[in-house]
């Protein structure tokens, strides 16, 4: 009977023994076989807020909007410029357009209204889901705006229809008689 308990004792201490061997390798292999070393390096990129807006020159920066008989007046007139303005920025923006003066002007000093001329944007390049393309109806002197929380983007044209309805060629354009009458579109491409 102490034969066996002596036995017992020796596997005992040799299944410890075993025990803590592999307790010690387990824990130290780990650090040998998967030690690294690493460095790092933290790049910047730097992005300017800028906006670009340009009136294309393709055919020149002029919109003529000719009335040239009588259909004119009865159905009013409207132009098409294709591309003509080209846009770039890198932060969503808002573009708003206000003619430089309340009224065109003539040689002769005859006047009508800035109002008579709507202003759209006829195309769907910038649209995105919660981009809104808007019309101005009434060409103003204050800011109105055709292009509200426009994405950022790079040399996107802008195609922009210019039109007068018969009601205001009748009772303003047809009023103030033959001639050349002139204003200027400011177009301003603002942060939104």
């Amino acid at each position: 009977m102490k034969l066996y308990i002596i036995k017992n004792a020796k596997i005992q201490a040799s299944v410890l023994k075993l025990k803590y061997s592999l307790s010690f390798l387990f824990f130290i292999a780990p650090i040998i076989s998967f030690s690294q070393v690493e460095a790092k390096a933290e790049i910047n990129i730097i992005v300017n807020d800028f906006f670009q807006l340009t009136s294309q020159k393709i055919d020149g920066q002029r919109v003529d909007m000719i009335f040239k008989n009588s259909n004119d007046f009865t159905n009013g007139i409207s132009t098409l410029k294709q591309s003509h303005l080209l846009l770039s920025s890198t932060v969503y923006y808002n573009l708003v357009a206000r003619a430089a003066l309340e009224n065109f002007r003539s040689g002769s000093h005859l006047t009508f209204p800035a109002s008579v001329v709507k202003v759209e944007v006829d195309n769907t390049d910038v649209k995105a889901k919660d981009v809104i393309l808007n019309s101005i109806e009434e060409l103003q002197t204050n800011n109105q705006p055709l292009i509200t929380n426009g994405h950022p983007n790079l040399y996107k044209n802008i195609n922009i229809k210019y039109s007068i309805s018969p009601e205001k060629s009748q009772q303003h354009i047809l009023r103030a008689g033959p001639g050349t009458y002139s204003n200027t579109v400011i177009y301003t491409l603002t942060s939104r």
